[in-house]
């Protein structure tokens, strides 16, 4: 690892080392949870965010003013504390607001039957992407507003992925289940690493200038890459 050089409070700089070698080693993913599950530009290592948060004892309510695609606000949630987030791009809010939903039992049996609907219709279907986009839609309008809302976002991930020439094309069905059935995984797992008790996160669109009434221990966030990236043109 390369060697870092510490200035200021050695407890305070050796934590801040720490989480800034977890962000050079890291891909912006957690094993088994849904950090970075849908595609999101200039991912914050979820370790990162764990370390840093050490550095705000308490267990009071935690603010991510770029909140992106929610990796800090899960990592506040698996702290067991309670998370607000904005962001000024309803993209990203919508992507936070997935990789960080909390399902009851009964939405994800809705979501399992829909998904299991959509494959049917779908299986032996190779494209195009419109036959599905069409088929959600109408799974969409029968299904509770959580539940078409999470088809859409089940949708997203894998038009995005560009499916590798040397592998043998499949159907939409076939595609549809892969990708729905991680997504799930990582949902049950992440109902099962969050402690019981913890508040819903609170996500909304707003501009980071704009600071929300509530009162928070602390600011966990990685600032955009306005140099790097054109976020208006992407989104």
């Amino acid at each position: 690892p390369p060697e870092l050089v510490y200035h200021g409070p050695r407890e305070l700089s050796e934590q801040l080392g720490v989480a800034l070698l977890c962000q050079w080693r890291g891909n912006g993913k957690r094993p088994g949870l849904t950090h970075g599950f849908h595609p999101y530009k200039a991912l914050m290592e979820p370790l990162a965010a764990a370390e840093l948060l050490k550095l705000l004892p308490g267990d009071g309510a935690v603010l991510d003013p770029f909140t992106g695609s929610g990796t800090s606000i899960l990592e506040v949630m698996l702290a067991g504390r309670a998370a607000i987030g904005t962001d000024v791009s309803p993209l990203a809010i919508g992507i936070a607001r997935h990789h960080c939903w909390m399902p009851s039992p009964a939405i994800l049996s809705e979501l399992k039957d829909a998904v299991e609907g959509l494959v049917r219709t779908l299986d032996g279907d190779e494209g195009p992407w419109q036959a599905a986009r069409e088929a959600f839609s109408a799974m969409a309008k029968k299904s509770s507003s959580e539940v078409a809302s999470a088809l859409w976002f089940i949708f997203s991930v894998e038009e995005q992925y560009k499916w590798p020439s040397w592998r043998k094309p499949c159907s939409l069905g076939h595609r549809l289940r892969r990708v729905a059935e991680r997504y799930l995984e990582k949902l049950e797992a992440l109902g099962q690493a969050v402690p019981t008790g913890t508040p819903a996160p609170r996500l909304k669109v707003a501009d980071a200038r704009q600071v929300p009434d509530e009162v928070v221990d602390g600011v966990l966030t990685s600032p955009p890459y306005p140099g790097v990236y054109d976020y208006l043109a992407e989104d």
